[in-house]
C-alpha cells in the first residue's frame, strides 16, 4: 500500500476516534506527517481527507500556508530592501502576520470542525512552525490538522519540517502511515 493510502486510512481511523473535552489547544493539534516527497500527492488527495471527515460527521476548513510568505512580503514597505539584505528581514512581523491569517481561520470555525493547513514547508528557513503554533493555541476550538512534510521521532516526540534542522517536540498527536503487521 502506498504512504498516502496508509495516511488516509491511519487519518480516517483518528478522526473517527471520539474527541476528548478540556484539552489545550496544543492538545488539540494533529499532525498529518508524511515523507515531503509526497507533498504533490497529499495536495492531490486533499479531498479524500475532507470526505473522510464529513462522513465523521465534522466540518471542514482548509487553509493553505503556501503563498503566504510571498503575500507578506508584497504587501511591505521596504520589500525592496529585505531582497538586498534579506538578514533584515523583520521575523517577528512576519510571524505575527501568518498567526493572525491562521487565527482568523481557526475563530472561523466550531468545536466540530477540522481546520487542515498545508503548505507549513513555505515557512521552512523563514520561522519554526511552533512559534507560529504558540501563537493560535487558544484560538484552536475543534482540531487543527498540519499536514507535515516530515518526520516525526517517537522515542522523543519530535517533529522535523522537511526532516531538517533540530525540530521540537510538541503535544499535537501524530498521525503516521502505518503498515499492519501480521502476527
Amino acid at each position: 500500500m502506498a504512504e498516502m493510502d496508509l495516511l488516509l486510512a491511519a487519518y480516517e481511523s483518528h478522526v473517527t476516534t471520539p474527541w476528548r473535552d478540556g484539552l489545550s489547544g496544543s492538545e488539540r493539534v494533529w499532525f498529518l506527517v508524511y515523507s515531503p516527497t509526497n507533498e504533490r500527492r497529499l495536495r492531490r488527495r486533499l479531498d479524500e481527507f475532507a470526505i473522510a471527515t464529513r462522513d465523521a460527521g465534522l466540518g471542514w476548513k482548509h487553509l493553505d500556508m503556501t503563498d503566504w510568505f510571498a503575500q507578506w512580503l508584497a504587501s511591505q514597505r521596504h520589500a525592496d530592501g529585505f531582497y538586498k539584505r534579506p538578514d533584515g528581514l523583520p521575523e517577528k512581523r512576519f510571524v505575527e502576520s501568518v498567526a493572525a491569517r491562521l487565527r482568523a481561520g481557526l475563530e472561523s470555525a466550531t468545536d466540530r470542525d477540522v481546520v487542515a493547513v498545508t503548505g507549513v514547508g513555505g515557512l521552512f528557513g523563514l520561522t519554526p512552525l511552533n512559534s507560529v503554533l504558540k501563537l493560535v493555541d487558544a484560538s484552536i476550538k475543534g482540531r487543527l490538522l498540519v499536514c507535515f512534510p516530515g518526520t516525526y521521532e517517537r522515542d522523543f516526540h519530535r517533529y522535523r519540517l522537511l526532516g531538517a534542522g533540530e525540530g521540537w517536540s510538541y503535544l499535537a498527536a501524530p498521525i503516521l502511515a502505518q503498515r499492519e503487521v501480521n502476527s
